[in-house]
């Protein structure tokens, strides 16, 4: 619970966190989203034009036990992205497009020790052997 409470401040401050931007419409700030905690560029090219870069990452390991067979997991959020902004109107309203490099995946696996039972059948742990998955994704993005 302690270690759950330290993230959530964590992330709290990393979205509401500082934000540098000059006055030449450059600006650097830090960033927490679903693709994990990151850093971001941004240089307006004129009042109609932007480009954004940037880079995100988190990895996190943990333990679970599902039907008293325990598994090893690991995601690994690493992707970085070239973006680009069009304000038609030269105002806050912006379409955006751009291309994502996506490092993302993530494995589970275990060995059970006891038997497991799928349904009314029971296998051994000699008959199950190691249970595993895992994820990926297309390594470039829109």
């Amino acid at each position: 619970m302690k270690n759950r409470l330290i993230a959530a401040v964590c992330m709290v401050f990393l979205c509401l966190g500082p934000s540098i931007a000059s006055a030449e419409g450059n600006g650097l700030g830090i960033k927490a989203s679903t693709l994990g905690a990151g850093v971001e560029f941004d240089k307006a090219i004129n009042e109609y034009l932007g480009i954004r870069l940037g880079l995100n990452y988190f990895q996190y390991d943990s333990t679970v036990s599902v039907d008293d067979i325990e598994y090893d997991s690991s995601v690994n959020l690493q992707s970085g992205g070239a973006i680009v902004d069009w304000y038609p109107f030269a105002g806050a309203f912006r379409l955006t497009g751009g291309i994502m490099l996506n490092g993302n995946d993530g494995d589970v696996s275990a060995t059970p020790d006891k038997p497991v039972y799928v349904g009314d059948t029971v296998y051994t742990p000699q008959q199950v052997g190691t249970l595993s998955g895992s994820f990926s994704f297309d390594t470039l993005a829109p």
